[in-house]
């Protein structure tokens, strides 16, 4: 089958390879906190269209992380080496109930993973107003029973 969008003259395409375009598909991503943190992925499905990768996954943590490194998660597809990743993360404290208590902002750590910063104390003002954060929710250390949820795009290597 072709790839999506990079057709030529006189090539044929089955209805199931249109059908097949964009569809979601799962994978099973890595999630870091310095170290490999054991954990159930609730689901983890991306789309692709020719260079363009959607990820949406949330995962509930079985282990702990490590304090003051970032979280990281891996990619579906690699991205591009001169990639501007747009994504955010919804980390769901198990302390507090499970509730969302922080939002974090995707940056491009490598072509197979994407890694998460707290937004700066000015940026964490300005989202206070949306999501009710102060800067005393950063960083995170993830422990058992922490859920992350993201959503991605970006383009794929």
């Amino acid at each position: 089958m072709a790839t999506f969008g990079t057709f030529v003259a006189g090539q044929v395409l089955t209805a199931a390879e249109l059908n097949s375009a964009g569809s979601w598909q799962t994978y099973t991503p890595t999630f870091s906190q310095s170290a490999t943190i054991t954990k159930t992925v609730n689901w983890a499905r991306y789309m692709q269209l020719n260079d363009l990768v959607i990820v949406n996954l949330k995962m509930t943590a079985s282990s702990a992380g490590t304090a003051n490194n970032e979280i990281k998660v891996g990619l579906p597809v690699n991205a591009s080496a001169n990639n501007f990743l747009m994504g955010t993360m919804l980390f769901m404290d198990d302390s507090f109930g499970g509730d969302p208590v922080s939002f974090s902002i995707a940056i491009y750590d490598s072509t197979s993973a994407v890694k998460f910063r707290a937004p700066t104390t000015a940026q964490t003002e300005v989202l206070a107003d949306y999501v009710g954060l102060t800067a005393s929710d950063q960083p995170w250390t993830v422990a058992s029973g922490d859920a992350i949820w993201v959503q991605l795009t970006y383009e794929a290597a």
